[in-house]
């Protein structure tokens, strides 16, 4: 799992985006974020990854967003195999 820049930043919305290998396991991801670094307190929708063993770049619209707020995001990825999680990246709203 590896966090990528987040894109498509207005002053409510953002893409937060990552790239992932399941290593040919099916599996879920999932984005937390929130405005501290150490409370990610809000998440987007839990979906699923098909199998695959090559690297593959996802990306979560989200919305609700407040205006000139510095918002911290981390991808979470669950397999049979475990659970990885991403850096803790950041970025500010319009």
């Amino acid at each position: 799992v590896l966090a990528s820049p987040a894109s498509s930043i207005a002053t409510t919305t953002a893409s937060f985006n990552a790239i992932v290998n399941t290593l040919g396991l099916t599996g879920t991801y999932v984005f937390k974020y929130g405005t501290t670094a150490l409370a990610l307190s809000k998440s987007t929708v839990v979906t699923g990854l098909p199998a695959a063993a090559t690297a593959a770049n996802i990306s979560k619209a989200v919305t609700g967003l407040t205006t000139k707020t510095t918002y911290y995001y981390q991808i979470q990825v669950t397999t049979a195999g475990g659970v990885s999680t991403g850096a803790v990246l950041s970025f500010k709203t319009n």
